[in-house]
């Protein structure tokens, strides 16, 4: 499938209420970061999913990691809903994602989208993994695990 099928098959996301989880590597965010997003989505919520902070040096502060990443989302025009830091390899902060994703949600289908080897699948499973232990309810979506693909943004 090539890129403008893909963007193609996604597009009716701008009319579907949905909230989208934008997964960005933060080791290499510019490179990493979705910069055709609104065209995809439209107006809906984005909450920007920064993975892999288990690579980061250590002693990096959480709270300037987060205003760094705010500072280069300002100019992207688009509805923000959260920025979330995570490691899927360690777990940490994805506890905190999911709350924010059930709070935010509001009956809206989730989309996970990012660039090529972000971390997508990774978090997904994560993610369900943790929802499963917060939410009972959510032990049929744990069935239902990510496949990985070729094409860079599924």
């Amino acid at each position: 499938i090539s890129p403008e099928d893909l963007r193609e098959q996604l597009r009716h996301l701008q009319h579907q209420k949905a909230l989208v989880l934008l997964v960005v590597d933060i080791l290499d965010f510019n490179g990493s970061f979705m910069t055709r997003i609104r065209d995809l989505v439209g107006s809906n919520p984005i909450m920007l999913i920064i993975s892999k902070t288990d690579l980061l040096p250590k002693g990096t502060e959480e709270g300037e990691v987060l205003e760094w990443v705010r500072e280069r989302a300002a100019g992207r025009r688009f509805n923000i809903a959260g920025i979330y830091l995570v490691s899927s390899r360690t777990g940490d902060g994805v506890r905190r994602a999911v709350g924010a994703v059930l709070t935010e949600r509001r009956g809206r289908a989730v989309y996970a989208l990012g660039a090529a080897n972000v971390g997508k699948s990774s978090f997904v499973r994560t993610f369900l993994a943790q929802l499963k232990q917060q939410d009972l309810g959510a032990i049929a979506a744990a069935r239902h695990l990510p496949t990985t693909s070729a094409m860079p943004g599924t």
